[in-house]
């Protein structure tokens, strides 16, 4: 019984399709690192808040990210055999496995108050903690569903729209940062809060355009999209 021979892909190849991954998976890393350097210019006690804060809260949802990242396991296999029923299938799945997701996340915030307050920082400090941590991990799940939907792109090679779409999140996530941490264009200076709304509406930014691309036109179509 002879074995079938696979064509094997080169290094450029693999660097073609794995180098937008990485960017893509940067991003949410990216926009906290903004969030500390603007803060840094605001004040001491908020970049003191954002750092411990901001990774409790990546913690907490990376656990989710990475399962709901799963889902572009499925969706290659089953593209590769030309199953588009069952791309679609994989899709939904892993949209409720994320937003089931979301909100288990947003359940744990009291936890990470918990955590919070076992790290002994003095109370001003401590309050900036927990107003960043409660926005980034109530509303944490969008990363999550983030994860999810650009397994639809990835698991199919087109590794390079969750990559520009993430970059288009880190964008708005800057100008935000600007505008709500300081208080320009009208905006009161919202500080750490406004950091955290920034990010959040950033991350949001990413899961309108992977929503608008997936549900509209030629790939809703296509796929069959609505179609659970």
């Amino acid at each position: 019984m002879t074995k079938k021979a696979y064509p094997q892909a080169s290094l450029s190849e693999l660097w073609f399709l794995s180098y937008p991954l990485i960017v893509t998976m940067a991003a949410q890393v990216v926009m906290q690192f903004v969030d500390r350097m603007f803060l840094a210019w605001y004040s001491h006690e908020a970049l003191a808040a954002c750092v411990p804060a901001g990774v409790l809260a990546m913690t907490f949802a990376s656990m989710f990210m990475g399962l709901a990242s799963y889902t572009s396991v499925f969706i290659s296999q089953y593209y590769a055999k030309r199953k588009y029923a069952s791309v679609t299938v994989s899709l939904w799945q892993g949209i409720f496995l994320a937003v089931l997701s979301s909100l288990v996340l947003a359940g744990l915030t009291p936890a990470g108050f918990a955590v919070i307050n076992t790290f002994g920082h003095d109370a001003p400090v401590r309050v900036l903690e927990i107003k960043y941590f409660a926005i980034l991990n109530i509303f944490g799940g969008l990363a999550v569903i983030n994860n999810a939907l650009a397994s639809f792109f990835s698991g199919r090679g087109q590794t390079k729209i969750p990559m520009w779409a993430a970059v288009v999140g880190n964008i708005v996530n800057i100008a935000l940062d600007y505008i709500m941490i300081f208080g320009k264009l009208g905006f009161p200076a919202m500080g750490i809060e406004g950091a955290a709304w920034a990010t959040i509406i950033g991350s949001a930014s990413i899961t309108l355009i992977f929503g608008t691309l997936i549900f509209a036109g030629k790939v809703r179509k296509e796929f069959k999209i609505k179609r659970l």
